[in-house]
């Protein structure tokens, strides 16, 4: 509308209203076309949000138990902490990188029958004596900084896993998580 007296424009609030819904409208879908017709080169890994995380640590809960279901009573994934996922331009591979955060329960035992706690009693150290007493049949956390690289097809296929070093950088896990035991 027009105001004859000072050749202002003037919009009542129902014109108002229905300018800012037409103009949100085009700009979800500017940012959907953006979203995907953008400009990505074939092959290179983009960040996707996240989007393949629960198929990541479920993933990583097969394999940690796998590993470990030989040692550990318990064995769980709690979270992967600091997640990094990207995929390529045609979603068929990803990469993801994390610190997995775990749970483990060794089978339960008396602790007196274990030879670091039968040890301790022996040499008299009665403070670490209970303390490993105390200790042997709890629930124990662990961190793991893990990367893996995997095919998306109906789940993860022809997955690696990588460990992370302090240094920052990622060293390949052959047995994948198996690399972490150490036999005595």
């Amino acid at each position: 509308m027009k105001n004859d007296n000072n050749s202002v424009w003037y919009f009542s609030a129902y014109s108002k209203s229905r300018i800012a819904a037409i103009i949100s409208v085009f700009l979800v879908l500017f940012a959907v076309i953006l979203l995907f017709f953008g400009n990505n080169k074939k092959g290179r890994l983009t960040s996707s949000n996240a989007y393949h995380y629960d198929l990541v640590k479920d993933y990583m809960q097969t394999e940690y138990t796998n590993a470990y279901a030989d040692y550990f009573d318990v064995a769980y994934v709690e979270e992967l902490a600091d997640y990094n996922e990207m995929t390529d331009d045609n979603g068929k591979n990803i990469e993801a990188s994390f610190l997995m955060k775990v749970s483990y329960q060794y089978p339960y035992r008396d602790p007196d029958t274990v030879q670091k706690v039968i040890e301790a009693r022996e040499s008299g150290d009665m403070a670490e004596y209970k303390r490993l007493y105390d200790d042997y049949n709890k629930m124990k956390n662990a961190e793991y900084p893990l990367k893996i690289e995997a095919k998306l097809e109906n789940g993860l296929k022809d997955a690696v896993l990588y460990a992370g070093t302090e240094e920052g950088k990622w060293i390949l896990l052959k047995n994948g998580l198996k690399d972490y035991i150490i036999e005595d």
